[in-house]
């Protein structure tokens, strides 16, 4: 990911033993198949000017804008094959959150849970997820909270 943010990446096995790997940015999650050893081949991407100088590209703007939405952490589900994301989108000062359940082996959105309780960067939060409950934990300080969701079905 071309990016500069203070927000950290994160990268990790698919826990569905896939053989793939999830990278988590700040505003994109990519899963990608880990391609064999000796059909890796370096690509150089390097633009040069007329005359031969190398140009780097450089960013004027980080990612981390506040008013963007942006991927907290993400929890896979082994029974539903989903993978529930933690969002926030930026739209209240308070800070405001959703769940976002995706189809694992397309990736396409099946649903948004808004989370109740507000949003706050300062503390650590953490997001299980298991058949048709979503937990999600925040410590605020030396305090733990828990706030518990059961998904129903929705009928059309």
């Amino acid at each position: 990911m071309n990016c500069c943010s203070l927000e950290t990446d994160v990268i990790f096995f698919h826990p569905a033993d896939s053989g793939r790997v999830i990278h988590v940015g700040p505003t994109t999650i990519k899963v990608l198949n880990v391609a064999p050893v000796d059909a890796l081949q370096p690509s150089p991407r390097v633009t040069f000017t007329s005359s031969g100088r190398a140009v780097r590209s450089r960013f004027h703007q980080l990612d981390d804008d506040p008013m963007q939405e942006t991927f907290r952490l993400l929890e896979y589900e082994d029974e539903l094959d989903l993978l529930a994301i933690g969002v926030t989108n930026g739209e209240d000062e308070e800070g405001r959150a959703l769940i976002q359940l995706h189809d694992n082996q397309t990736g396409r959105l099946r649903r948004k849970i808004d989370l109740v309780e507000p949003w706050d960067e300062t503390y650590p939060h953490e997001l299980f997820f298991d058949k048709d409950t979503i937990v999600h934990i925040e410590q605020k300080s030396s305090n733990f909270c828990c706030h518990v969701y059961k998904l129903r079905t929705i009928r059309k």
